[in-house]
């Protein structure tokens, strides 16, 4: 049976590991001191490189340095509640606030490494603030799935997973199960009462928001058969009794985006007796109802799941990869699923904008784009004119170095294969700025702006201002792990950056607003030191991004590069 993973944990390129454990903000006079790399200099180094610690940023990393962000978690290392001090303090709008973060953390089972890194199995962090801002209380615990809990029993491989990790065995073993295992890795969302982690292949798993323990998966959220049943998610038929006999169901966005007071979400499904991949949005209150009734929207010949989606006051913007893909490999349990999808570097990705419920459009608009990769979308909006500007953070296809110009088809996200994501293999993840016009349904511009041609972005989130907060990795226009962050102003088109310094390693920002009569926002990354085998918590002020952090939070142990996450307040919504 076909059985299409989309972009499951797929499409988190270039991601910056965890924090640090005590970090010391860079003045403009150590900047000056860190010398770039001359083009002699290799980018990745091994231990055996003799090189200064102070040029080892900015595009230059060690090899060991990033993969020890891929150590496994002990499973007992942040189980007990610990208070800890904050350097500095914590705003005021951030206090008696929990920051939730999602992430692979284990990489093993029982000696045999997993072939992927986001085959690795979901970790849930919580730092909570304290009132006064002086302390902060740390808790991790793993999301305990059926399958986690199965595996850690057996100390063994039980379950196929997206990425190419399997049980032993061979063909034999796995052809033609094409259950996968849900890792709940990806992302985190607190609403409504309920704390979930997301996992873009499969259903939510529900935990208790305080003690993290897992109550079990949330399949009220996506239609299929009930929680404890096996399932074949992101597979649909009849939405009724075929696909409860063949146990098939929707997945659920690793994805959604809080618009004031509503969830926004979707969840996805291949429909192969149609040809085409089935969205359904949903617009959901506090309590869990539906504010407005759902929209579904059919797009055909689409292999590949959206990863991410945009929202404007009329329309879901969706960007669709180009890609094709071999279910024999699959299906004959030679591979997993993610390893028989090929992105079509010649295709030029289409831009979906479909009306909202209540928006009183009824027509979707669909419209080309040149060949790009979409990783993350940061935000969608329309201006006076009505047209739709979409800002993401993407590959560009037409890169001959990573995209040979005589292959229409590279594989999907094999570079991050191996103990750690291999930046010489992966592309440079850029900014672009795409503008849609819905009346007439064309392509008015599509680019990597100018301001920030040369800067490696990815996860990149936009307020209301027109700011666009995202990691940094390096200014050379060149691929590696995130170093610092960058601020880019759309309106003045002025870039605000900062680095974290030689041998650290920065995650992607959430976003959290100041609240009150204040329109701006604090942002919150975690920073990874291989130097002290660290991490901590760094809250920055978005105003000033280049000033370093205002509050660090050091973690009692450090944790694996992590994915993504949210900010929920004392009161209030929660923001990413």
């Amino acid at each position: 049976m076909i059985r299409v993973i989309a972009i499951a944990t797929a499409v988190h390129s270039l991601r910056c590991p965890p924090p640090v454990a005590r970090l010391t903000p860079l003045k403009a006079t150590t900047l000056a001191r860190l010398t770039p790399l001359k083009a002699t200099t290799l980018d990745k180094l091994d231990a055996s490189t003799a090189v200064d610690d102070d040029d080892v940023w900015n595009g230059a990393y060690r090899e060991a340095d990033w993969e020890a962000t891929y150590n496994s978690l002990p499973a007992d290392a942040l189980a007990e509640p610990t208070t800890v001090p904050v350097e500095g303090t914590v705003p005021a709008s951030l206090r008696g606030g929990v920051l939730y973060r999602c992430s692979p953390a284990n990489f093993d089972r029982g000696g045999t490494r997993y072939k992927h890194v986001l085959d690795g199995d979901g970790f849930m962090l919580r730092v909570a603030f304290d009132r006064d801002g002086t302390k902060a209380t740390v808790t991790g615990r793993y999301v305990e799935t059926t399958p986690y809990v199965e595996e850690t029993d057996a100390n063994e491989i039980l379950y196929r997973n997206t990425f190419g990790t399997q049980p032993t065995g061979g063909p034999l073993r796995n052809a033609f199960t094409v259950t996968l295992k849900n890792v709940a890795n990806t992302n985190v969302v607190s609403w409504g009462g309920r704390l979930l982690a997301l996992w873009e292949a499969g259903a939510p798993h529900e935990l208790d928001a305080v003690t993290l323990e897992t109550r079990g998966e949330a399949t009220d959220l996506c239609r299929g058969p009930p929680a404890g049943r096996k399932c074949t998610r992101g597979v649909t038929i009849d939405g009724g009794l075929i696909d409860e006999a063949l146990g098939f169901g929707e997945s659920f966005t690793a994805h959604p985006h809080v618009d004031g007071d509503r969830l926004v979400a979707f969840t996805w499904a291949q429909q192969p007796q149609r040809g085409e991949m089935n969205l359904k949005f949903r617009e959901i209150n506090g309590d869990w109802t539906d504010a407005v009734p759902p929209v579904s929207h059919a797009m055909p010949d689409c292999a590949l799941a959206p990863h991410d989606c945009g929202l404007t006051e009329h329309y879901h913007v969706v960007v669709e990869n180009r890609a094709s893909i071999q279910m024999a490999p699959f299906v004959l349990g030679l591979k997993g699923p993610a390893q028989v999808l090929e992105i079509a570097t010649k295709e030029g990705a289409r831009c979906h904008l479909i009306p909202r419920a209540g928006s009183g459009l009824t027509t979707p608009v669909v419209v080309e784009i040149p060949p790009f990769f979409c990783i993350h979308v940061g935000d969608a909006w329309e201006d006076g004119d009505g047209r739709v500007h979409v800002v993401t953070s993407a590959w560009d296809l037409r890169d001959a170095t990573h995209f040979p110009p005589d292959t229409d088809t590279v594989p999907f996200l094999g570079a991050w294969s191996g103990p750690a994501p291999d930046f010489k293999r992966i592309p440079p993840s850029l900014l672009f700025e795409t503008v849609v016009d819905p009346a007439t349904g064309t392509l008015v511009s599509h680019e990597n702006p100018r301001p920030v041609r040369g800067l490696c972005l990815e996860h990149p989130h936009v307020d209301g201002s027109g700011k666009v907060w995202a990691s940094l990795a390096n200014d050379r226009g060149i691929s590696s792990p995130p170093s610092g962050y960058a601020c880019y102003d759309l309106k003045t088109g002025s870039v605000e950056r900062w680095y974290a310094g030689p041998r650290k390693f920065c995650e992607e920002l959430v976003v959290a607003p100041k609240g009150g009569d204040d329109e701006g926002v604090w942002l919150l990354g975690m920073i990874y030191d291989a130097v002290k085998d660290a991490t901590s918590v760094n809250v920055f002020d978005g105003d000033r991004i280049s000033a370093g952090p205002v509050a660090v939070v050091p973690l009692p142990h450090a944790v694996p590069h992590g994915l993504h996450g949210c900010f929920q307040p004392r009161d209030g919504p929660m923001s990413a």
